[in-house]
């Protein structure tokens, strides 16, 4: 577990940040990564939420998402509860985003990145990225990863601010 305040200050974002100390101190009262019951989407920000999706390594080493928020659905243009990351990314992307999700689960410890991808239509963004891993709520696995990309304002068509 990363419990370094030095990576939470490598995080830009005010809202991961947030989210990334309140799961660190959740780690730290319990003493072990929390099971994926014992971290409530209640409990975290409501600006968290439309953007936040949590993902189940199956034993199969596929990711499954297991809850996605609408915002990222809207962006998919499509439900991905139960996809599997494989079928909702192409090959490229896909394999780059496992490798991240293995390394937050079998270290097992936060991480944070940026990655850059495209919307349709427009050109590649970049995002900012957490990654918590948490424990199987019935064994000591580390399968279950949440997740939020941070992405950057909509500004719609050659760079103007959308409405």
């Amino acid at each position: 577990m990363d419990g370094s305040s030095s990576f939470s200050a490598i995080i830009s974002d005010p809202l991961l940040r947030s989210v990334y100390e309140q799961w660190r101190d959740l780690c730290r009262t319990l003493g072990r990564l929390p099971r994926r019951r014992e971290i409530d989407p209640i409990d975290l920000p409501p600006a968290f939420l439309p953007l936040a999706m949590i993902l189940v390594r199956e034993r199969t080493g596929r990711y499954r998402c297991e809850l996605a928020g609408a915002r990222l659905q809207e962006m998919h243009k499509s439900s991905m509860t139960d996809m599997y990351v494989d079928e909702v990314l192409p090959a490229g992307p896909a394999e780059i985003r496992q490798r991240i999700y293995a390394r937050a689960l079998d270290d097992p410890c936060a991480a944070y990145c940026r990655l850059r991808f495209a919307i349709p239509g427009r050109e590649f963004v970049a995002s900012d990225r957490l990654y918590l891993p948490a424990l199987s709520n019935d064994g000591d696995d580390v399968s279950v990863l949440f997740l939020r990309p941070e992405l950057p304002v909509d500004r719609g068509p050659a760079g103007r601010r959308g409405g």
